[in-house]
């Protein structure tokens, strides 16, 4: 059977089904997750810990880097039995009953004794014997088993519990506590649930956090007013205070701060004492943090109030409870402070929130209001689609490339089109890439960018206008989190929100206030808070992280959005648009999707690639029909948008088959075309799509090769992308099973090599053997004595409105007309398994101007009737001309 390449696809919907499934390692842990601020952890079954998001600190663990958008193994220290985060440090627990830190350290909340931070686990010294833990912003506890807590880190407010406001770096005993079975960490307060269900408080109470009646803080702990019975207690341990209990009867109860309703009471009042909360069924289970709080009940229903996230239109407040939209069958929840993560009885983890630093897991920074399933235990991986030209980066980092390589845009040195995927072989630790028309944009794990391919409008931002067959790095550039390319410049926002351009300039794309095209890589003044960008042809796009759209640069067909058709040079937000979390931009027209799936559209329409059903050009947005999108992606004159079923929708010119429904007809308003992809990519008049089980697919012109699929063969329905060694298709998800339907399965692979022009054409294939990818016990060769030889037969299509002729091509490379039986090209060949191969000399610099439209097919069999009866059979060309 064939072997996949290991790589992974972002924005893929995949659960973390591998939190249940992996081989022990000492006794087996139980499998939870963690999340605070801006980062999230996984402890799998098998005692390793897994994290992804921010790491500005270290608090990944993974030896400190920009951050990851998915998730990452934590390595150093044994098998894990139990983890928690703060919004900025982490400890866990061994198998073994040792402990570890890492993140954070400023007030030495790491315990090591120091105030470095740590972007590895560090042991800590004296704590053995520790059952449980909890944190705070900047202070941690440890429960040990004989019942007493431990404390060490940040005390200005006594939240240590040692009778004094002194910092600690390492970690001292609370005082008077004992028989103590959970703890919870807060901001700068503490809580202890001791044996008898009582709760115990101490540290900052300026908004009755304490729950002992008052606003008076205390630096040792006292008894939480009224509780009894208690199973659980949580508290805030973000910026604000407010603490939450459960009981036994299901019961929930809040004190402390109010101010975004995480009282759960309808007002906005703090509350000095726990008061129960209202309109709740039995809970099991609560979690809190930010200013909001999480409770599951007993059927697996989430409920959440406070300032929150979870309906489908993403964000709010909500001062009584609320059930989570999409949210069933849960069985663990965890807040973090602007996302928030539940698990499923199989294992298996979804997420919903803000998204600026990856903390979703799903291999993107777009926020998502309702629960979906994070990717598995995989690194990122990104694709684009150039003009002419496909890139993939797989799961170790590796770059992809294929298609068009007239400007060097293959980054392979060699200027020569490829009609399969090629590594590129200098490149490593890549996360994020972006095709541009002729050149291409790569971002490192280090927030470093690459670039490489066609340099003539200094758009590579190495400081020449030289083309690179072979990546380079753009100068001076640092702490990038995406990056974007357009037809000759080039855009990378930073993590601090601020944008880097450079590149052509000549109608203002580089939002620097003037039309002056620059060498050097900058910023572009006046606009921050930034989240993403895009590029159109000669225009740019950003989102803040408040939901506005801004853009700049060309302007005659309306796509900055702002009304009237004068180009801009410098950022001014988009008219009218607001809560939106993802944009997009065409080659001169302009999208953008709002928290509940709808698409505004405004710019160039003459193809009907706004989707508003006309052909009339938009300067303002206008919102096309339908709801439930989560992606879009323009292509040159097509668009194609995701829906959360998977659905797969598209508009505009059609003319190559770049809709994949196995048609040629245009549509000026979205149609449903396809089904089951969580992603895609368009081209010029081509589209990529990826299934969830990590097969990719294409669709559309294929003139360079852009397809994938080893042939120069256009074609209206989608086909399989194959792998860089040709002996399968590209799988980008190996850890997950292919659901490759037998008749999407071509019966051999082929590698098309063409070059020269429409008016001296040459074409040869490397013909594979047979390939039987639905029923791999059948792939081995056939004993010697039983294994036939082949004849191979090329044969020409060429069909009008008015005629249609078939030719094939002799032994003699004499073209006539077709007649049975059909003439063979070659006899006696062996093509019995997919390692023989068979060069194919079909062309050889011929003038095809007149026959744009005709389609070359190869095949072979024992003869041409068993060859046509086996289906043994692909075309391998469509001459067409150049777009």
């Amino acid at each position: 059977m064939v072997t996949p390449t290991r790589s992974y696809i972002f924005g893929a919907l995949l659960g973390v089904v591998a939190l249940l499934s992996s081989p022990t390692c000492l006794a087996a842990s139980t499998p939870q997750v963690a999340a605070k601020a801006d980062f999230a952890l996984a402890l799998k079954a098998d005692g390793t810990v897994w994290s992804w998001g921010n790491d500005n600190y270290g608090q990944l663990g993974q030896g400190r880097q920009l951050f990851s958008s998915v998730p990452g193994r934590v390595a150093g220290f044994a098998a894990a039995k139990r983890v928690v985060s703060s919004q900025s440090h982490v400890l866990a627990s061994s198998q073994t009953g040792e402990l570890w830190a890492w993140g954070r350290n400023s007030s030495g909340q790491l315990g090591d004794g120091t105030r470095a931070d740590r972007g590895t686990p560090v042991k800590l010294e004296n704590l053995g014997g520790a059952t449980d833990f909890a944190l705070g912003n900047r202070h941690s506890l440890a429960l040990i088993a004989d019942g007493t807590v431990r404390a060490w880190g940040a005390n200005e407010s006594g939240q240590l519990g040692d009778g004094t406001q002194v910092d600690r770096l390492r970690a001292i005993t609370v005082t008077s506590l004992t028989q103590v079975v959970g703890l919870a960490g807060s901001n700068s307060h503490s809580m202890a649930l001791r044996s008898d269900g009582t709760v115990w408080a101490w540290g900052n109470n300026n908004k009755g956090q304490l729950g002992n009646g008052s606003t008076t803080s205390s630096m040792s702990p006292l008894r939480v007013s009224g509780l009894a019975g208690v199973t659980a207690i949580a508290a805030n341990g973000y910026s604000g205070d407010h603490s939450v209990a459960l009981l036994k009867d299901g019961s929930v109860w809040t004190w402390g701060d109010n101010s975004f309703g995480q009282m759960g009471d309808g007002t906005t009042n703090a509350r000095l004492a726990p008061a129960k909360v209202s309109g709740l069924p039995e809970i099991t289970a609560i979690s809190a943090m930010g200013s909001h709080t999480l409770a599951l009940d007993k059927t697996g229903a989430v409920w959440i109030w406070g300032a929150w996230w979870g309906t489908t239109t993403g964000s709010g407040y909500a001062q009584v409870p609320k059930k989570v939209v999409g949210a069933a069958n849960a069985i663990k929840v965890v807040a973090g402070v602007t996302f928030n993560m539940l698990q499923l009885a199989d294992g298996s983890v979804q997420s919903w929130g803000e998204n600026y630093l990856g903390e979703l897991g799903d291999g993107t920074t777009r926020a998502n209001g309702l629960p979906h399933a994070m990717l598995g235990m995989s690194n990122i991986l990104d694709f684009s689609a150039g003009r002419e030209n496909g890139v993939a980066v797989t799961s170790d980092g590796s770059l992809l490339v294929w298609g068009s390589d007239a400007d060097a845009q293959l980054a392979n040195g060699a200027l020569t089109q490829k009609s399969i995927p090629e590594q590129v072989a200098s490149l490593a630790n890549i996360v994020k890439v972006s095709a541009g028309s002729g050149f291409g944009l790569a971002l490192g794990g280090d927030g470093r960018v690459w670039s490489w391919g066609h340099n003539g409008a200094w758009a590579l931002g190495d400081r020449t206008n030289t083309d690179r067959s072979s990546p380079v790095l753009v100068e001076g550039l640092t702490g990038a989190v995406g990056v974007a390319a357009g037809a000759n410049h080039s855009l990378a926002v930073k993590g601090d929100g601020s944008i880097w351009s450079w590149g052509q300039n000549e109608r203002g794309q580089l939002g620097r206030g003037s039309n002056l095209t620059t060498v050097d890589p900058g910023t572009i003044p006046g606009i921050s808070g930034i989240v993403q960008v895009a590029c159109g042809g000669y225009h740019s796009l950003a989102l803040g992280r408040d939901g506005t759209v801004w853009s700049w640069g060309s302007n005659q067909n309306g796509q900055l959005g702002d009304g009237n058709t004068a180009n801009r040079a410098a950022p001014a937000p988009v008219v009218g648009l607001s809560g939106i979390v993802e944009i997009a931009a065409g080659d001169e027209s302009s999208y953008a999707i709002t928290a509940d799936g709808k698409i505004w559209a405004w710019g160039a329409n003459v193809n009907g690639q706004l989707g508003d059903g006309t052909v009339v050009g938009r300067p303002l947005p206008t919102l096309i029909a339908g709801s439930g999108f989560r992606a879009l992606v323009p292509g040159a004159n097509h668009s194609l948008a995701l829906k959360a079923d998977g659905t797969l929708w598209a508009w505009g010119q059609n003319d190559t088959g770049q809709f994949g429904n196995g048609t040629t007809t245009a549509s000026l308003m979205p149609i449903q075309v396809a089904a089951g992809y969580g992603a895609v990519a368009a081209g010029n008049r081509f589209t990529l799509g990826v299934h969830p089980d990590g097969t990719v697919w294409s669709w559309g012109d294929n003139y360079y090769g852009q397809l994938g699929t080893g042939t120069v063969a256009s074609g209206a329905m989608a086909q399989l992308v194959v792998n860089a060694t040709l002996d399968g298709f590209l799988d980008l998800e190996p850890s997950i099973a292919n659901t490759i339907p037998p008749t999407a399965v071509p019966p051999f692979l082929v590698q098309a090599k063409k070059s020269g022009g429409i008016s001296a054409q040459s074409l040869s294939v490397d013909v594979r053997g047979l390939l039987n990818y639905a029923s791999p016990q059948s792939r081995a060769m056939r004993p010697a004595a039983t294994r036939p030889t082949y004849k191979l037969y090329v044969v020409a299509y060429l069909g009008t409105q008015v005629f249609s002729s078939w030719y094939q091509l002799d032994s003699a490379k004499r073209w006539s007309g077709l007649q049975f039986p059909l003439a063979e090209y070659l006899a006696g060949v062996s093509l019995n398994s997919s390692l023989d191969v068979v060069l194919v000399d079909i062309l050889d610099a011929i003038d095809l101007t007149s026959l744009i439209g005709a389609r070359i097919f190869v095949g072979y069999g024992t003869d041409s009737d068993e060859m046509l009866s086996a289906g043994r059979y692909r075309e391998v060309m469509t001459i067409s001309a150049p777009q």
